[in-house]
């Protein structure tokens, strides 16, 4: 029997097809016997070795950038609500479930962002890399951690700043009454803009705290790939910001700055004592102050490249 829910998944891709693949199996595990329609917006080079299935819909974005993929994506979805999904975010039958309560109570003025948190597969190893304790010391494996806010999590619905599209439950009525997201902002920066509309338009940005997504970044341990995503985050944020279509950015102090770009020179050496450092939580306090001078690098250096 067709469990009907009037939804449709969309979700935006660049570049990382096992980790989508990942995403696909777990989110047709949870829309099995729903009307329910998948939108993998592809924004970046082919697809291969794709999951054929019924109720995905493989799509090339037109443009460039996840904020026009996931306004594509919008555009194709014949559902009156829409769940924006990052291609790292697992879904669960909990949270099909979840959804249909949400929309059973929703009050027509707002937005939900569903919590979440990383696998318990992924904590394991990130117990084991440096990087990853980082990423736990700062408890950026779980959204309450990452928006740093305290919230009564006991409470269903509780009220938040800003929105996060990596798990954002949205009526079509709303996103297009704000026009979607702002096809300026490429990468990062976008969530930013959208939550300023939303307030703008006296909408509510509610979490819905019992945990129903799995963050699946496991392809971010690195100390590499962690340093391009700051990087790039920087430069797509900074931007923005300097076209005047967000102010998010908290500036060093002129001293701070001035003190990191000379730091500049040095990076490869900084890279060079963080792999040198044993990987042992002895020398952790070490490990992450060198991931913290180095994430102030990423920043300076994004500042210079869009002056």
């Amino acid at each position: 029997m067709v469990n009907n829910i009037n939804l449709s998944i969309i979700i935006p891709t660049k570049n990382r097809p096992e980790i989508l693949k990942q995403t696909l199996e777990q989110a047709l595990i949870a829309i099995e016997n729903t009307n329910v329609t998948v939108f993998v917006i592809n924004d970046g080079e082919e697809l291969k070795n794709k999951i054929e299935d019924q109720q995905i819909k493989y799509c090339s974005n037109p443009k460039t950038g996840v904020s026009s993929a996931r306004n594509y994506g919008a555009s194709l979805a014949n559902s009156n609500w829409l769940l924006f999904l990052d291609d790292d975010m697992w879904i669960s039958k909990q949270s099909v479930e979840a959804y249909k309560n949400i929309i059973k109570q929703d009050d027509s003025n707002s937005v939900y962002c569903l919590n979440w948190e990383y696998p318990k597969q992924l904590n394991k190893k990130l117990r084991n890399s440096k990087v990853g304790r980082y990423i736990l010391n700062a408890a950026y494996n779980t959204m309450k951690g990452r928006i740093s806010k305290n919230l009564v999590w006991n409470n269903a619905f509780e009220p938040i700043n800003g929105i996060g599209s990596g798990s954002l439950l949205i009526s079509k009525t709303i996103f297009n009454k704000v026009n979607g997201y702002n096809e300026n902002i490429a990468f990062q920066g976008e969530d930013v803009d959208l939550s300023y509309k939303l307030k703008k338009n006296n909408l509510n940005i509610k979490t819905y705290t019992p945990i129903t997504c799995y963050h699946n970044q496991q392809d971010r341990l690195d100390i590499k790939g962690y340093l391009d995503r700051e990087y790039n985050g920087y430069v797509s944020q900074l931007n923005s910001e300097k076209v005047g279509y967000i102010h998010t950015i908290q500036n060093l102090s002129d001293k701070k700055t001035a003190f990191y770009k000379m730091l500049i020179p040095f990076e490869p050496i900084f890279l060079f004592l963080f792999t040198l450092m044993p990987n042992i939580s002895l020398f952790d306090f070490i490990s992450f102050r060198l991931i913290g001078i180095l994430s102030s690098i990423q920043k300076v250096k994004a500042e210079k490249t869009i002056k």
